[in-house]
């Protein structure tokens, strides 16, 4: 752990010192493009969530929930089971 932080330390003491500042011009268009990468991000990360829904919910009830799955719970989700 002490190499680890001591490795960053270094590498971010490193970036600062050899700096540059930068004539750089941000063309409106960039910040469009920038949104459309975190909105994609968010896309992708809502349908993983959906389609992982029950994996998901069920490992977190096995960890910190009822010992015992919910049927009801279950019930809902048998007729995802039949489509895939």
């Amino acid at each position: 752990m002490k190499r680890i932080l001591s490795v960053l330390l270094l590498t971010v003491g490193i970036s600062l010192a050899m700096a540059v500042n930068a004539a750089a011009y941000l063309d409106p268009s960039a910040m469009t493009f920038i949104i459309q990468i975190i909105a994609g991000i968010a896309i992708t990360c809502g349908a993983t969530f959906a389609v992982f829904r029950r994996r998901i919910v069920l490992f977190f009830r096995k960890r910190f929930g009822n010992k015992k799955p919910n049927q009801s719970f279950l019930d809902d989700f048998e007729d995802d089971d039949d489509n895939i």
